[in-house]
């Protein structure tokens, strides 16, 4: 594959992570980094270049571990993911127009800060845009919390500034099995039967009152979650926590109650070996495919062990009458890839627009672009693109 463009970022460290902009025009890419910054970038469209417009720090003291675009409908919305434990909303502010910037400069306000998490944010996404403005948080206290606002439209940035907590679920007390059903966590503090302290639901409190589990291992906590951008069958997210390689399926259904509909969890095995394992590893990144007319879900997760495993989801038949019933949703393991095991863990797991191709970043310095087979049981590398420099891998191939 050949590379179209190079990004020069201005970035003093490592890039954390990168998201383009939902929108056609112009074209919009956001990337955090471990400096605690936030860099816009725009692509010409007449030379197909990428030019920096704005740079802002979103979280002193730390690095910022996720960027995302919320849905286009909502207009420039960003929103990032620290280390210490908040999910900031950032939007963008016209001060072109004001003669304080350049033309085609931009700057980004920040209009919220949820401070509900006891630990680091390990991964953020907003809701399909039928369903709000919406905003689900996964930390490492193993919580995942379901965030609404209620007026984003008002002027002035005014309505993105209020946010109200409508679940926090502590994903490891739910069961392993499908159909395990309860209410969320409510600002009164109890969940599943069990008295548990609470933060403000308005999300809006100093921090003081966040405190990190010392019994709180980093590896037992949150790792990933993705919407399903299809909401025929309602509000579903797949979730990541612990160590145990389970993937929950949770469908949030109104008033405040979850249902876990499956479970993916595919049996460990030794690559070498080719025999089950006893240590599983946790997944790290979730993917849900866009439906693109499917009668079925497509789910892919990366895991620490340099694994990929793509589900096969199918929901309740239509004609069935309750939605909440068990063993409605059936799953089925499509596909295991393993080309990333020898260069270590995946980072990273997403699907293209129609999700027809999946892509799949290691700590191996590769990302691999796979499609099925047409009888769809095998998956097949179609590329891979490698994040060294050409230089780079000529000089590696001299000295072998």
């Amino acid at each position: 594959m050949a590379q179209t463009s190079l990004l020069s970022s201005t970035a003093r460290d490592l890039l954390t992570s990168l998201a383009f902009a939902p929108t056609s025009s112009p074209n919009l890419l956001a990337t955090s980094s471990i400096d605690g910054q936030v860099r816009v970038h725009a692509r010409g469209s007449d030379t197909g270049a990428w030019t920096e417009i704005c740079v802002f720090t979103a979280h002193e003291g730390g690095p910022v571990l996720k960027v995302v675009w919320a849905p286009m409908e909502w207009g420039a919305v960003l929103a990032t993911a620290g280390c210490e434990g908040a999910v900031r909303i950032w939007e963008e502010t016209e001060d072109s127009a004001m003669g304080i910037l350049p033309s085609g400069q931009k700057r980004y306000a920040q209009r919220a800060v949820l401070l509900d998490a006891r630990g680091t944010i390990r991964d953020i996404g907003f809701a399909p845009a039928d369903l709000g403005l919406r905003i689900a948080a996964i930390a490492s206290d193993s919580h995942l919390r379901l965030y609404d606002c209620p007026s984003p439209s008002s002027n002035n940035g005014s309505g993105l500034s209020t946010w109200s907590l409508l679940e926090d679920i502590d994903v490891n007390t739910i069961p392993l099995v499908a159909g395990a059903s309860s209410s969320a966590r409510t600002p009164s503090g109890v969940i599943r039967g069990f008295d548990m302290p609470a933060s403000s639901a308005a999300s809006l409190a100093s921090g003081s009152a966040r405190s990190e589990d010392p019994s709180q291992l980093e590896a037992d906590g949150g790792w990933a979650l993705c919407w399903c951008s299809d909401t025929f069958n309602g509000q579903l997210l797949a979730v990541s926590a612990g160590t145990s390689s389970a993937v929950r399926i949770l469908q949030m259904n109104p008033p405040n109650h979850w249902h876990q509909v499956l479970v993916l969890q595919a049996v460990p095995h030794n690559v070498k070996e080719k025999k089950p394992s006893s240590s599983p590893a946790p997944v790290c990144s979730v993917a849900w495919a866009p439906s693109s007319g499917r009668s079925y879900h497509l789910v892919a997760t990366g895991s620490r062990d340099g694994k990929v495993h793509v589900w096969k989801l199918r929901p309740p038949a239509p004609e069935s009458s309750d939605v909440m019933s068990e063993g409605e949703w059936t799953s089925e393991l499509a596909a295991e890839i393993d080309d990333h095991v020898s260069g270590g863990g995946i980072s990273k797991v997403e699907w293209n627009i129609t999700g027809t191709v999946l892509s799949t970043a290691g700590d191996d310095g590769k990302a691999r672009l796979w499609k099925a087979a047409f009888s769809g049981n095998e998956w097949k590398c179609v590329s891979t693109i490698s994040c060294e420099d050409a230089d780079e891998e000529e000089e590696d191939d001299d000295s072998e």
